[in-house]
């Protein structure tokens, strides 16, 4: 199967869910859980590692409380080294990191005020599973821990406050990759 090709160049399409752990320093805010989807590329080098190059959307709703005070976008870019661990058959279990950017908008629901999320560096780390159903298409699924605290700017009139939000989750994704030669 799709396993035994040395090198090759592969696309992938995914959507899967995040789950925000903890979303701010106070705990009158949090946020809920969203879709992400993705588009990836792939570059095989050997038959045990990949090089990934991902990007994304999410969207995260913020809440005050119990109101719903606005919508965070991130959209993030890694790049990925990913290891196969063993063949089973059509089955191949894989562990993946990656660090990159998420690029981010907030969309606050407040007259009068604003929020803006800065560009921060962050990093993923999880294993999945990749199944080929065919010599070039695989099914996958993964699970995997992100780790992003951006820094957090609140404006309502003259005031300004910045702060942190943690939005470290755990996501879980399934997709396509379809290779070619």
């Amino acid at each position: 199967m799709g396993y035994d090709i040395k090198t090759c160049i592969g696309i992938c399409v995914d959507v899967g869910g995040v789950f925000p752990l903890v979303i701010y320093d106070s705990p009158d805010f949090r946020g809920n859980n969203s879709i992400i989807g993705g588009v990836n590329f792939d570059l095989r080098l050997n038959r045990s590692s990949t090089v990934n190059f991902n990007s994304g959307i999410s969207k995260i709703g913020l809440f005050h409380k119990t109101d719903r005070v606005g919508d965070i976008y991130l959209y993030p870019m890694m790049a990925e080294i990913k290891y196969n661990l063993y063949r089973w058959g059509d089955f191949i279990p894989y562990i993946a990191a990656s660090p990159g950017l998420v690029l981010s908008h907030v969309s606050v629901k407040a007259p009068g005020s604003a929020a803006e999320l800065k560009t921060s560096f962050t990093f993923q780390a999880g294993g999945g599973m990749d199944i080929f159903l065919t010599e070039k298409l695989s099914f996958y699924f993964d699970a995997r821990y992100l780790m992003l605290k951006p820094e957090f700017e609140v404006r309502s009139g003259r005031s300004k406050d910045n702060t942190h939000l943690d939005l470290s989750s755990s996501t879980f994704k399934f997709g396509l990759r379809f290779y070619f030669k």
